[in-house]
């Protein structure tokens, strides 16, 4: 296999790597020691040029990895919501979370990061839910209407 490295052509051999993996590793932890700077400045290069994928790749696996819903379910159902909370009906900045039942693992839909965050305040308990909506319709908030100036 030949691959170009720096506009250079070089021969490249799997096999003599992954039976020598140690030693490149070796070597290429002298030349880290050894080059502070540039390692730092090469490291920083290719975070910048990947962020993106890296970003997105790292949001998908994340949400596998706590909720159990894959990229796929996660995209039918952003469909399905038509892209808005299924609670407020709102739009988000950020991506909507994966609401899950956390006893059964069950994927319910996607939240705000409002909703989701009050949906755990609340334990997911229906019946705090029921007494907290009882509390605000009990104790809505009536505002006087002013009047104009000139009546």
């Amino acid at each position: 296999m030949t691959l170009q490295v720096k506009g250079d052509l070089v021969g490249y051999n799997p096999e003599h790597y992954q039976a020598n993996k140690a030693k490149y590793a070796e070597k290429s932890k002298a030349w880290r020691d050894a080059n502070p700077e540039k390692s730092k400045a090469n490291r920083r290069a290719n975070y910048l040029l990947n962020k993106d994928r890296d970003i997105a790749y790292s949001t998908v696996y994340n949400r596998l990895r706590k909720t159990g819903v894959s990229n796929e379910q996660y995209q039918k159902k952003l469909l399905d919501q038509d892209g808005v909370c299924a609670i407020c009906k709102g739009t988000c900045t950020k991506a909507l979370a994966a609401d899950h039942d956390h006893d059964t693992g069950v994927f319910r839909g996607l939240l705000c990061n409002s909703c989701n965050r009050g949906l755990g305040y609340f334990k997911d308990n229906m019946k705090l839910l029921k007494e907290a909506y009882k509390y605000l319709e009990n104790n809505q908030l009536v505002v006087p209407v002013k009047e104009s100036c000139g009546s």
